[in-house]
């Protein structure tokens, strides 16, 4: 994935809440925590920028949250 198709998902569920853009940050999200990376390592693993990357991921969180207490 690369910086634009990962801003196009953040888009999709800012602004569409598209189910599928939501559980692809969920994911991205919980992959980030099990590995326990910090979010600068994975942004340079990825090749992704940072503040886009801490955007996402802070988004899958909130998705996460959402979906643990519904």
């Amino acid at each position: 994935m690369n910086d634009k198709q990962l801003t196009t998902i953040c888009l999709g569920y800012e602004r569409d809440n598209s189910a599928t853009c939501a559980k692809v940050l969920e994911y991205m999200y919980l992959d980030f925590v099990s590995d326990m990376l910090t979010t600068e390592q994975l942004a340079e693993h990825a090749e992704l920028g940072l503040d886009l990357l801490e955007h996402a991921l802070s988004l899958g969180r909130t998705y996460n949250q959402l979906e643990s207490e519904g």
